[in-house]
């Protein structure tokens, strides 16, 4: 079987045949979940598992099909603009070194017309990784970490073969990365950026409080997906990427991790300065989060145990 498809950097058409019988993925449904945690690098997976040869990705990297009660906007515009365009859509994404759209894309938005009135069906989320074929293929989308424990085990006993990833940041880091975000996309008012009493409002947001404490996250996947369950530290990824990407492609299926032809250090949002956070915000974010710190020390090991003395 054949696809369409161009290599990263192309300048000229989007599309070119390749071969797509690499291998079979494992199971119907995704191979693989990885349900976070946001700002916790996982843009940089996605990445290295789209230029993969073992996969393939759909062309959204965020699907949020059981976070969300309906698909989100930009979904749906990515949708338009590969039906409207095919062509100029797949010019688009190589000018921002994302994987070239090939058939099997053409796939994913078909079974995406055709399944979103059933948005949030198991069966219905299954239809979308089709198109992959003999490839393994996943979805990457940090809003999962907000799922209750009876969906999580649902999803665990629908997918039996499924395997999921959280990868962990430390606590107080992490929140402040999500605050810059928010405050870049005029969520937040700048004044959060400086002030210490906001930044305790803006941890009781839903949204940021139920992605903020790993100790409540992770027990959820791992005790719902068992051996199928790996939990990785981005503490690991910032000091090795390619041990990372090694033991996180070999966790979900890879048969050589190393294949991916991006580099293992790349980073799209590395020409992107973050907003500076006062020190008075810093030293707040440690105060209100050093007993999450702790307690994931006492819960993981490993990596976390260097977080509760460490300067975010």
């Amino acid at each position: 079987m054949t696809g369409i498809e161009e290599g990263p950097g192309g300048g000229g058409s989007c599309l070119l045949i390749v071969d797509t019988d690499t291998r079979r993925g494992d199971t119907a449904g995704p191979d693989f979940i990885c349900a976070g945690m946001q700002k916790a690098g996982t843009q940089w997976l996605y990445d290295q598992l789209q230029y993969h040869p073992e996969f393939w990705m759909p062309p959204v990297k965020e699907l949020h099909f059981f976070d969300q009660a309906e698909p989100r906007q930009g979904f749906i515009n990515q949708r338009n603009s590969f039906v409207s365009d095919p062509i100029a859509e797949g010019q688009r994404r190589v000018r921002q070194n994302l994987r070239p759209l090939d058939l099997r894309d053409s796939q994913f938005f078909a079974a995406f017309d055709q399944i979103t009135p059933q948005w949030r069906s198991l069966d219905a989320y299954a239809r979308l990784f089709e198109p992959k074929g003999n490839l393994l293929s996943g979805d990457v989308t940090p809003g999962y970490s907000t799922l209750e424990m009876e969906f999580v085990a649902e999803l665990a006993r629908t997918y039996p073969l499924t395997r999921a990833v959280i990868v962990i940041r430390e606590p107080a880091a992490r929140v402040l990365s999500q605050l810059r975000m928010d405050v870049a996309a005029q969520r937040q008012p700048a004044s959060s950026l400086t002030d210490p009493d906001e930044l305790e409002a803006y941890l009781e947001i839903p949204r940021v409080k139920m992605r903020t404490f790993p100790s409540e996250i992770v027990p959820r996947w791992q005790s719902a997906f068992g051996e199928r369950f790996a939990l990785f530290y981005f503490d690991d990824l910032a000091e090795d990427p390619i041990a990372f990407r090694s033991r996180i492609l070999t966790h979900v299926g890879a048969q050589d991790a190393h294949a991916s032809t991006l580099p293992p250090d790349y980073n799209r949002k590395a020409r992107s300065s973050p907003l500076a956070v006062s020190e008075a915000v810093r030293l707040a974010a440690e105060r209100l989060l050093a007993d999450e710190r702790r307690r994931c020390a006492d819960l993981f090991g490993g990596r976390a145990l260097e977080w509760p003395g460490r300067l975010t």
